[in-house]
């Protein structure tokens, strides 16, 4: 007579290493909902030239910065507002 031991653990898990992975990557990511516009970039004699689609958006609504070598267009659409008295 011989004793068989049954597992719910399978010998071979190809995804075991890979969850904690991914669950790492995503716990990193950003909390806060992000939208990454329609970008052209151009290399010109005197600089870079970056034509981004942002429909609605005016100038001053859009910022701009670099940090470590990151290029980051920030801008944020405000719902309009509502005439009360109309």
């Amino acid at each position: 007579m011989s004793l068989a031991r049954v597992s719910n653990h399978y010998w071979f898990d190809p995804f075991r290493e890979l969850v904690p992975f991914v669950n790492e990557i995503f716990h990193e990511a950003p909390q806060t909902p992000t939208w990454a516009p329609p970008v052209d970039v151009r290399e010109k004699p005197d600089g870079i030239e970056l034509v981004a689609d942002l429909p609605g958006m005016v100038q001053a609504d859009i910022g701009l910065s670099v940090e470590k070598g990151i290029l980051t267009i920030r801008a944020e659409r405000k719902p309009p507002v509502k005439d009360e008295d109309a």
